[in-house]
C-alpha cells in the first residue's frame, strides 16, 4: 500500500513566512513520530471502499428482488453481502477500538508460545490441497485456522460445512472457557440454526492419530470436536489452550490448528471467568438452555462471555 501523503498547499509560499514554514516543519516532524496515524488513514480508505461495495451490492439486491429474478441469484448476492461485511479488515491495536473490544486482560499464561508447548508427531501431508485456510472474527480479534483433511476427514469436512453454511454468523459463544485447559464452542446463537444442525445428525469417528505415548498429546492451538461416545460428534468443538492429556477417545481427533501469533493472542484473551461446566464445578452456561434460548439466555446471564462472529474460507490463500 502506498504511503498516504498530504497535499502541500503552501509549497510556493515565501520561505521567510514564519507561519507557512512553521506548519511545514510541524508536519514533517509529526509524520515519522506517529506512524500509526498513517495506518489509521489507510485503514479508513480500505473501510470506506468496502462499505461502498457493500452499499452497491445492497442496492443491486433490492433491484433484483423487486424484478423477481431467480431466487438463487438473490441468495448468492445476499451471501456475498454478508461475507464482505464479516470479512472487512479489523483495525490494528494502534487505532480506535470499539469499547467492548478485549474487555479483559490476557486470560492465559503470558509466557505461552504461539503454538504447541512441546511439538509432537503429526500426520504427513498425503496430497496437495488437503489443507484449507479459514479466517474467523471473534470478539477479541481475528484468528486463522488451518483445517487438515488428512488429519480427520470427517471432522474437517463437518467444520468446513459449518463455515460454508454461515453457522458462525449466528454469533457462537465461547462458552466453556477454562484457563490452561480448553475452550468449547459450537452452539449456534440462534436456536433455529441449532435445531437445523442437530437434524443433520452426527458424523462418524475419525482414526485417532495422536501419539498415545505422549502424555500431553493434545497440543496448544489444536481444534477437535467434542463428543460423548462413539460417532457422537455434531457441531460442538474445542480449542486447546495448552498441551493437555485429552485425545485418548476416538471422537477427540484434531482436525485443525490455530496459526500465527495474532491468532494465539486473540485466543488467549477469551474470557475464562465463568470456568467449566457445573458438572465439573464451574459456572459456565447451561448447554440445554443455550439450545433452547440462544443469545437471549447468554447475553442476559453471561455478559462477559466472548464469541465467534463469523468464519470464511480464505480461497486462494497459500498454506505456509
Amino acid at each position: 500500500m502506498s504511503r498516504d501523503m498530504r497535499s502541500r498547499k503552501n509549497a510556493g509560499a515565501d520561505a521567510n513566512d514564519p507561519e507557512s514554514t512553521g506548519a511545514e516543519v510541524a508536519d514533517a516532524e509529526d509524520e515519522p513520530a506517529r506512524p500509526w496515524m498513517r495506518f489509521a488513514r489507510q485503514w479508513r480508505i480500505v473501510a470506506m471502499s468496502c462499505a461502498a461495495l457493500v452499499t452497491l451490492l445492497m442496492a443491486g439486491h433490492v433491484v433484483l428482488v423487486s424484478r423477481k429474478v431467480p431466487e438463487k441469484v438473490a441468495v448468492m448476492i445476499t451471501r456475498t453481502m454478508h461475507r464482505l461485511q464479516s470479512s472487512m479488515p479489523i483495525p490494528s491495536q494502534t487505532t480506535t477500538r470499539p469499547a467492548e473490544w478485549r474487555r479483559h486482560p490476557v486470560q492465559q499464561d503470558a509466557s505461552l508460545p504461539p503454538g504447541p508447548e512441546h511439538p509432537g508427531r503429526e500426520p504427513q501431508v498425503t496430497q496437495v490441497g488437503n489443507t484449507t485456510v479459514v479466517r474467523c472474527t471473534t470478539t477479541t480479534g481475528p484468528i486463522k485456522i488451518h483445517v487438515h483433511t488428512y488429519w480427520a476427514p470427517h471432522g474437517a469436512e463437518r467444520f468446513l460445512d459449518m463455515v460454508r453454511g454461515d453457522f458462525f454468523s449466528s454469533k457462537v459463544a465461547l462458552f466453556r472457557s477454562v484457563r490452561g485447559f480448553i475452550c468449547q464452542t459450537g452452539v449456534a446463537g440462534d436456536p433455529v440454526v441449532h435445531q437445523a444442525w442437530q437434524q443433520k445428525g452426527t458424523i462418524l469417528d475419525d482414526v485417532q492419530w495422536l501419539d498415545k505415548l505422549d502424555d500431553l498429546r493434545m497440543k496448544r492451538g489444536y481444534l477437535s470436536f467434542a463428543g460423548g461416545g462413539r460417532d457422537s460428534r455434531n457441531s460442538e468443538f474445542f480449542f486447546t489452550y495448552r498441551d493437555i492429556d485429552l485425545g485418548t477417545s476416538p471422537w477427540e481427533v484434531p482436525f485443525g490448528t490455530l496459526v500465527g501469533a495474532e491468532s494465539f493472542e486473540a485466543m488467549d484473551h477469551w474470557y475464562t471467568g465463568y470456568g467449566d461446566m457445573s458438572a465439573f464445578g464451574g459456572n459456565a452456561p447451561d448447554e440445554n438452555r443455550m439450545y433452547q434460548h440462544g443469545l437471549e439466555y447468554l447475553e442476559k446471564g453471561f455478559p462477559e462471555i466472548d464469541y465467534i462472529t463469523s468464519c470464511n474460507i480464505a480461497h486462494g490463500e497459500l498454506v505456509e
